[in-house]
Protein backbone atom coordinates (compact mmCIF):
# COMPACT_ATOMS: atom_id res chain seq x y z
CA UNK A 1 0.00 0.00 0.00
CA UNK A 2 1.47 3.48 -1.09
CA UNK A 3 0.94 4.52 2.70
CA UNK A 4 3.62 2.30 3.75
CA UNK A 5 5.93 2.26 1.16
CA UNK A 6 8.01 4.47 2.47
CA UNK A 7 8.86 2.56 5.32
CA UNK A 8 9.86 -0.47 3.12
CA UNK A 9 12.13 1.02 0.26
CA UNK A 10 15.56 1.10 1.08
CA UNK A 11 16.15 4.22 -0.91
CA UNK A 12 15.30 7.77 -1.39
CA UNK A 13 13.23 8.15 -4.77
CA UNK A 14 10.43 6.62 -4.49
CA UNK A 15 8.14 5.85 -7.70
CA UNK A 16 4.13 4.83 -7.44
CA UNK A 17 3.11 3.58 -10.28
CA UNK A 18 0.26 2.49 -12.27
CA UNK A 19 0.14 -1.56 -13.05
CA UNK A 20 -1.34 -0.74 -16.45
CA UNK A 21 1.52 1.92 -18.08
CA UNK A 22 4.54 1.63 -20.47
CA UNK A 23 7.45 3.17 -19.52
CA UNK A 24 9.97 4.82 -21.88
CA UNK A 25 13.32 3.31 -21.65
CA UNK A 26 15.92 5.19 -19.33
CA UNK A 27 13.04 6.88 -17.54
CA UNK A 28 14.75 5.90 -14.37
CA UNK A 29 18.25 7.68 -15.45
CA UNK A 30 16.41 10.37 -16.52
CA UNK A 31 14.70 11.06 -13.23
CA UNK A 32 17.52 10.64 -11.07
CA UNK A 33 19.05 13.77 -12.88
CA UNK A 34 16.15 16.12 -11.65
CA UNK A 35 15.08 14.22 -8.17
CA UNK A 36 16.05 16.59 -5.01
CA UNK A 37 17.61 19.62 -7.39
CA UNK A 38 16.01 22.82 -7.38
CA UNK A 39 13.12 21.64 -5.14
CA UNK A 40 11.60 18.95 -7.32
CA UNK A 41 10.56 16.68 -4.81
CA UNK A 42 7.57 15.87 -5.38
CA UNK A 43 6.71 14.97 -9.81
CA UNK A 44 5.10 12.90 -12.11
CA UNK A 45 5.93 11.44 -15.65
CA UNK A 46 3.90 13.18 -18.53
CA UNK A 47 1.50 10.95 -19.56
CA UNK A 48 -1.40 10.05 -22.04
CA UNK A 49 -3.74 11.73 -18.87
CA UNK A 50 -1.73 15.01 -18.71
CA UNK A 51 0.79 16.13 -21.82
CA UNK A 52 2.41 19.11 -22.18
CA UNK A 53 -0.11 21.79 -22.38
CA UNK A 54 -3.94 21.33 -23.40
CA UNK A 55 -3.72 21.28 -26.79
CA UNK A 56 -1.60 18.18 -26.66
CA UNK A 57 -3.30 16.03 -24.05
CA UNK A 58 -7.13 16.58 -25.55
CA UNK A 59 -5.41 15.13 -28.77
CA UNK A 60 -3.49 12.54 -27.67
CA UNK A 61 -6.42 11.12 -25.52
CA UNK A 62 -8.78 11.69 -28.61
CA UNK A 63 -6.32 9.29 -30.66
CA UNK A 64 -5.86 6.96 -27.80
CA UNK A 65 -9.94 6.58 -27.06
CA UNK A 66 -10.63 5.84 -30.96
CA UNK A 67 -8.01 2.91 -30.58
CA UNK A 68 -8.84 1.45 -27.44
CA UNK A 69 -12.68 1.20 -26.98
CA UNK A 70 -12.71 -0.36 -30.82
CA UNK A 71 -9.61 -2.59 -30.35
CA UNK A 72 -10.58 -3.35 -26.93
CA UNK A 73 -14.55 -4.78 -27.43
CA UNK A 74 -13.33 -6.93 -30.39
CA UNK A 75 -9.62 -8.66 -28.72
CA UNK A 76 -10.42 -7.87 -24.89
CA UNK A 77 -7.22 -7.36 -22.82
CA UNK A 78 -5.27 -10.10 -23.97
CA UNK A 79 -1.27 -9.26 -24.51
CA UNK A 80 -1.22 -9.23 -27.93
CA UNK A 81 -4.36 -6.39 -27.72
CA UNK A 82 -2.42 -4.14 -25.71
CA UNK A 83 0.68 -4.38 -27.76
CA UNK A 84 -1.02 -3.74 -30.53
CA UNK A 85 -2.89 -0.66 -29.31
CA UNK A 86 0.12 0.79 -28.16
CA UNK A 87 1.37 0.31 -31.83
CA UNK A 88 -1.44 1.96 -33.36
CA UNK A 89 -1.16 4.90 -30.99
CA UNK A 90 2.67 5.26 -31.16
CA UNK A 91 4.80 3.14 -34.08
CA UNK A 92 7.57 1.99 -32.55
CA UNK A 93 7.43 3.18 -28.60
CA UNK A 94 11.64 2.99 -28.22
CA UNK A 95 11.75 5.34 -31.20
CA UNK A 96 8.68 7.66 -30.34
CA UNK A 97 9.86 8.01 -27.23
CA UNK A 98 13.02 8.80 -27.79
CA UNK A 99 11.91 11.52 -30.24
CA UNK A 100 9.42 13.06 -27.73
CA UNK A 101 12.72 13.13 -24.69
CA UNK A 102 14.64 14.95 -27.65
CA UNK A 103 11.78 17.34 -28.19
CA UNK A 104 11.25 18.03 -24.61
CA UNK A 105 13.82 16.89 -22.44
CA UNK A 106 13.46 17.10 -18.68
CA UNK A 107 11.65 20.38 -19.15
CA UNK A 108 8.61 21.27 -16.69
CA UNK A 109 5.54 21.99 -16.65
CA UNK A 110 2.92 22.33 -13.44
CA UNK A 111 0.45 19.87 -12.93
CA UNK A 112 0.54 15.65 -12.28
CA UNK A 113 -0.15 12.58 -14.02
CA UNK A 114 -1.43 10.17 -11.30
CA UNK A 115 -0.16 7.48 -13.07
CA UNK A 116 3.57 7.36 -12.65
CA UNK A 117 4.48 9.48 -9.23
CA UNK A 118 7.56 10.42 -8.35
CA UNK A 119 8.59 11.62 -4.42
CA UNK A 120 11.81 11.95 -2.42
CA UNK A 121 11.81 11.01 0.65
CA UNK A 122 12.31 14.70 1.48
CA UNK A 123 9.03 15.32 -0.31
CA UNK A 124 7.45 12.68 1.64
CA UNK A 125 7.98 14.45 4.74
CA UNK A 126 7.38 18.06 3.33
CA UNK A 127 3.46 17.14 2.37
CA UNK A 128 3.11 13.62 3.96
CA UNK A 129 2.01 10.52 3.13
CA UNK A 130 -0.80 8.99 0.74
CA UNK A 131 -3.76 9.73 2.58
CA UNK A 132 -6.27 6.14 2.70
CA UNK A 133 -9.28 8.50 3.19
CA UNK A 134 -9.04 9.82 -0.53
CA UNK A 135 -10.24 7.89 -3.69
CA UNK A 136 -8.46 10.73 -5.89
CA UNK A 137 -5.23 10.50 -4.33
CA UNK A 138 -3.45 12.03 -6.90
CA UNK A 139 -5.37 15.01 -6.55
CA UNK A 140 -4.70 15.28 -2.83
CA UNK A 141 -1.40 15.02 -3.17
CA UNK A 142 -1.46 18.02 -5.86
CA UNK A 143 -2.86 19.90 -3.34
CA UNK A 144 -1.22 19.10 -0.22
CA UNK A 145 2.23 19.88 -3.14
CA UNK A 146 0.45 23.33 -3.45
CA UNK A 147 -0.17 24.09 0.44
CA UNK A 148 2.96 23.70 1.22
CA UNK A 149 4.59 25.32 -1.56
CA UNK A 150 2.69 28.68 -0.38
CA UNK A 151 4.66 28.85 2.91
CA UNK A 152 7.82 27.55 2.16
CA UNK A 153 10.55 28.24 -0.53
CA UNK A 154 12.36 24.53 -0.21
CA UNK A 155 10.15 23.04 -2.70
CA UNK A 156 8.07 23.78 -6.09
CA UNK A 157 4.40 22.25 -6.35
CA UNK A 158 4.18 19.02 -8.16
CA UNK A 159 5.22 19.15 -11.87
CA UNK A 160 5.52 16.98 -14.94
CA UNK A 161 8.54 16.14 -16.48
CA UNK A 162 7.52 17.23 -20.28
CA UNK A 163 9.93 14.36 -22.14
CA UNK A 164 9.65 11.15 -19.50
CA UNK A 165 6.49 10.36 -21.12
CA UNK A 166 4.80 7.11 -20.25
CA UNK A 167 1.63 5.36 -21.95
CA UNK A 168 -0.90 5.16 -19.66
CA UNK A 169 -3.81 2.53 -21.10
CA UNK A 170 -6.36 4.76 -18.82
CA UNK A 171 -9.82 2.59 -17.22
CA UNK A 172 -8.42 -0.98 -18.88
CA UNK A 173 -10.42 -2.64 -16.59
CA UNK A 174 -13.36 -0.58 -15.50
CA UNK A 175 -15.69 -2.41 -16.93
CA UNK A 176 -14.60 -5.73 -14.16
CA UNK A 177 -16.54 -6.13 -11.24
CA UNK A 178 -14.05 -5.88 -8.51
CA UNK A 179 -14.88 -5.87 -4.31
CA UNK A 180 -15.61 -3.19 -2.42
CA UNK A 181 -12.59 -1.78 -0.76
CA UNK A 182 -12.42 -2.90 2.87
CA UNK A 183 -12.18 0.75 4.18
CA UNK A 184 -14.74 1.59 1.67
CA UNK A 185 -16.88 3.58 5.00
CA UNK A 186 -13.24 5.57 5.63
CA UNK A 187 -13.05 7.27 2.26
CA UNK A 188 -14.38 10.89 1.97
CA UNK A 189 -14.53 13.41 -0.96
CA UNK A 190 -11.60 15.60 -1.36
CA UNK A 191 -13.96 19.08 -1.17
CA UNK A 192 -14.91 17.39 2.24
CA UNK A 193 -11.16 17.25 3.15
CA UNK A 194 -10.45 20.86 2.30
CA UNK A 195 -13.68 22.42 2.81
CA UNK A 196 -11.44 24.42 5.87
CA UNK A 197 -8.78 26.08 3.36
CA UNK A 198 -10.14 25.08 -0.08
CA UNK A 199 -7.57 27.53 -1.96
CA UNK A 200 -5.01 25.10 -2.65
CA UNK A 201 -7.80 22.47 -3.51
CA UNK A 202 -9.38 24.87 -5.54
CA UNK A 203 -5.55 26.17 -7.02
CA UNK A 204 -5.03 22.39 -7.93
CA UNK A 205 -8.10 21.99 -10.29
CA UNK A 206 -6.61 25.49 -12.01
CA UNK A 207 -3.66 23.79 -12.60
CA UNK A 208 -5.20 20.83 -14.64
CA UNK A 209 -7.41 23.81 -16.90
CA UNK A 210 -4.82 26.20 -17.51
CA UNK A 211 -1.08 24.57 -16.92
CA UNK A 212 0.06 27.48 -15.25
CA UNK A 213 0.79 28.40 -11.10
CA UNK A 214 -1.44 30.49 -9.31
CA UNK A 215 1.05 33.57 -7.72
CA UNK A 216 2.28 32.63 -4.62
Amino acid sequence: MPKYSDKIAKYDILAYLNNDILLPPSWGERIMQVAGKEGLEVFTLASTDRLYNLKQTKKMQHRWKHIKYPFRAIFGQRMFNLRLMAWLCYGNWERWSEKNYKRYGLSLSPGFSGSAVIMTRKGISNIGEWDPSQQGADYDMMTRSIEYWHHHDDMQPCMIINGVYCHHYRRISADEKFPPFKDASNLIELEEKWKDNSRPMLECFAINKTFKLPAK
